[in-house]
């Protein structure tokens, strides 16, 4: 009985205190960066083709990007709920061509690094038909990422004949 009950609150410790693997498996894309209630969409264009964060597992780091590259190489997890902190966020010094970019750059990196105590981001993971969706909460503020694609800058021309020429 004894051997059950260990057994047990292994299972149970290793499931509550472990990371959602999803985190680490998934090169996330931003969606939308929710700013004081207001709605903030990434821009899609040949400076920034998306907007991406990835966490790493094994050096506790996240790294993301708009024009510039940031990163955090020292990330705490919570062992007991889906939450971490930041610590150390360095930030590349690449100015943006594109004013739009700047702008948005000028909002999406105080994200992660102007918290007020306490320090630390929630996150919950969902998923819908495959699409995985990241939602990571600091205070009131939201950056909500996908598994998906968002834009494509490239288009095929579709191959498509009605006949007769005018159709009803």
């Amino acid at each position: 009985m004894k051997h059950f009950y260990l057994l047990l609150l292994i299972t149970v410790s290793h499931f509550t205190c472990a990371q959602d693997a999803a985190l680490f498996d998934v090169k996330w894309k931003l969606k939308n960066l929710i700013i004081d209630g207001k709605d903030n969409f990434p821009p899609t264009n040949s400076e920034v083709t998306n907007v991406l964060l990835e966490f790493n597992k094994e050096q506790n780091s996240l790294n993301t990007n708009v024009c510039n590259e940031a990163w955090s190489e020292n990330i705490s997890f919570s062992t007991i709920k889906n939450e971490f902190t930041i610590n150390n966020f360095a930030i590349t010094l690449i100015i943006c061509n594109n004013e739009t970019n700047a702008s948005f750059e000028q909002l999406y990196f105080p994200f992660f690094t102007k918290i007020t105590a306490p320090d630390i981001f929630s996150y919950t993971i969902s998923e819908l038909n495959a699409v995985k969706t990241l939602t990571i909460t600091s205070n009131t503020e939201k950056a909500i990422y996908t598994n998906q694609k968002l834009a494509t800058q490239t288009f095929k021309k579709s191959l498509i004949n009605v006949n007769p020429n005018p159709a009803k």
